[in-house]
């Protein structure tokens, strides 16, 4: 990877009503159209909400698109296939799919690893020949490598914690402080969740001191990455505040030097853009 862009992209609800498939096609087209894109699935690419799960189903949910005897019959393979359809442009710009409680909910209620599923098909793209376990579960670390072609030594190395998320509430302030949580317990230059439906970056920051003895403060950026699920009959009845749809982006520049210094400790080096 060279300088590059990251887009988080989770909590899409496929057959959900309120899923902004317009603005999330416009996405997809973007990052297919830039050659330095990729993308990192935060997780609930479906509802996979079905009348196994007593708890949570209710057919109002659904989309107008999901009132047909096959899909009602299936609902878990139908919004499954519409998310692979909408993603199919950039699955190989894909760097692996973290697992959200709605995917979990599939294995749980229904016995299927629709998430395996969907993980296995863009593998097979993303890696071809080889295909790749795309799979990173509810949490990972991913270390991305930026190399420069032609200069020997020219490498970086982003250490990204992303994890789907748990909670949340009508306001913003406990998923803020679940952050600083994050950042205080691990030291990644970014870290990134979904679930809680509300779009929000700020970097947080901790002191340390390099071999020469020099102290520097270093920024840990943290993003939680917006929803592509707009406001619906659940969120109406829960009570839950309107919420816009969409998520930023993370830019990496490996290569910006300050002051003779590279690195992603400098506060440029790594933005969080588009929120």
């Amino acid at each position: 990877m060279g300088e590059s862009k990251v887009y988080p992209l989770g909590d899409l609800h496929v057959g959900a009503a309120g899923f902004d498939e317009a603005g999330f096609v416009r996405r997809v087209k973007s990052i297919k159209d830039d050659p330095n894109a990729y993308w990192l699935g935060m997780g609930d690419y479906c509802d996979f909400i079905t009348h196994t799960d007593r708890k949570r189903f209710d057919a109002r949910m659904y989309a107008e698109w999901m009132y047909t005897p096959d899909n009602l019959a299936d609902p878990g393979t139908a919004q499954r296939d519409v998310f692979l359809d909408l993603t199919r442009p950039i699955w190989d710009r894909c760097l692996g799919l973290i697992e959200g409680n709605h995917e979990a909910t599939m294995l749980k209620w229904q016995t299927r690893d629709i998430y395996r599923e969907m993980c296995a098909t863009i593998g097979a793209v993303a890696s071809p020949g080889d295909p790749r376990d795309m799979r990173l579960g509810r949490s990972s670390w991913l270390l991305l490598r930026f190399r420069r072609e032609g200069i020997e030594g020219g490498s970086a190395t982003a250490k990204v914690w992303a994890f789907h998320g748990f909670g949340g509430g009508r306001l913003k302030g406990a998923d803020a402080l679940k952050q600083q949580r994050f950042a205080w317990t691990h030291p990644a230059h970014m870290i990134v969740t979904a679930h809680v439906h509300k779009e929000m970056a700020f970097p947080e920051y901790y002191e340390d001191v390099d071999r020469a003895g020099n102290v520097r403060t270093v920024p840990i950026r943290t993003i939680i990455s917006g929803p592509w699920k707009g406001h619906g009959p659940w969120e109406e009845a829960m009570g839950f505040f309107p919420s816009g749809t969409g998520s930023g982006y993370a830019h990496f520049r490996p290569w910006l030097k300050v002051n003779g210094e590279r690195g992603f400790h400098l506060r440029d080096a790594l933005e969080i853009r588009g929120l």
